[in-house]
């Protein structure tokens, strides 16, 4: 391995060797690239056998066992820097011990990079020659693009037109093939699925794929380790991938613990899809 192909790691291992290198992973840029430019986007045919997604099959869940967060928070741990958890000022306000889990200091600034990293890592060696493609707003994307160019993966992620352009920017400057299309994040996600069938690109859900939750659940286990008396964890919910994961490895270490999930009053999604024992939009 070259410097260049190391620069930003500060430990590397046989974990995280590059798939295809510096020069081979921009031809296969390049070349998904020309192959989508060629494509009417806007004249695709999209039918439900092209939105199915084995990895997010309703009718076949997949149970996330501990043993894959744990082997996850050992492969990703050269790749995504332990982040602090420490004493929050909000203590005295509050009347209580009060910690912050400071996943803004990842490279990409969220904790989406602890799936994305274990996702790509888990990939048989013929989906990593190929590349990966997901559909974000965001977050989800800068983790996958981030982590796909150290690795060597290539990568194209959808972004829906309302994505900030200094994400949008951020992802390209990762090296990935970016595509604009969708009023929201659904459509985004459409076409996304779409463009995997058509060019064998692995789609990577951002929040409901069982190797996603794995990476996301080494947060949990950071945390019982920084905490070790933690009476409880307060987790954003959103689509619910870290809720997920850290739910099952911290009920797997201690079932004491309480897990309190969080979420907007005027888009309480999680919330009313409990209630009704379905997702409800």
């Amino acid at each position: 391995m070259t410097m260049s192909e190391n620069s930003g790691k500060s430990r590397m291992t046989m974990l995280d060797e590059r798939y295809l290198s510096i020069a081979d992973l921009q031809e296969r840029q390049q070349k998904l690239d020309h192959e989508i430019k060629n494509l009417d986007l806007g004249a695709l045919e999209i039918t439900e056998d092209d939105l199915y997604d084995e990895w997010c099959d309703p009718k076949t869940p997949r149970i996330l066992r501990f043993e894959e967060i744990a082997a996850a928070a050992y492969r990703i741990k050269f790749g995504v820097e332990r982040t602090p958890c420490t004493s929050s000022h909000l203590s005295k306000v509050t009347g209580m011990d009060l910690y912050l889990k400071k996943e803004f200091l990842l490279h990409t600034g969220s904790f989406k990079e602890r799936g994305a990293r274990n996702t790509l890592m888990t990939l048989p060696p013929e989906e990593k020659g190929r590349g990966v493609i997901a559909a974000s707003a965001g977050n989800h994307a800068l983790a996958i693009c981030y982590h796909g160019q150290q690795l060597g993966i290539p990568v194209v992620v959808v972004m829906p037109r309302h994505a900030p352009i200094m994400k949008v920017n951020n992802c390209k400057s990762f090296g990935a093939v970016v595509i604009v299309r969708g009023m929201d994040l659904s459509e985004s996600k459409r076409v996304a699925l779409k463009l995997s069938k058509m060019l064998q690109l692995r789609y990577v859900n951002g929040f409901d794929h069982p190797n996603i939750l794995a990476g996301q659940g080494s947060l949990g286990l950071e945390v019982l380790d920084q905490v070790p008396d933690v009476d409880a964890i307060i987790v954003p919910t959103g689509g619910g991938g870290l809720l997920a994961g850290i739910a099952v490895a911290i009920k797997s270490v201690n079932p004491r613990v309480q897990v309190i999930a969080v979420e907007s009053e005027r888009a309480p999604g999680f919330c009313t899809s409990w209630k009704a024992g379905r997702p409800v939009f």
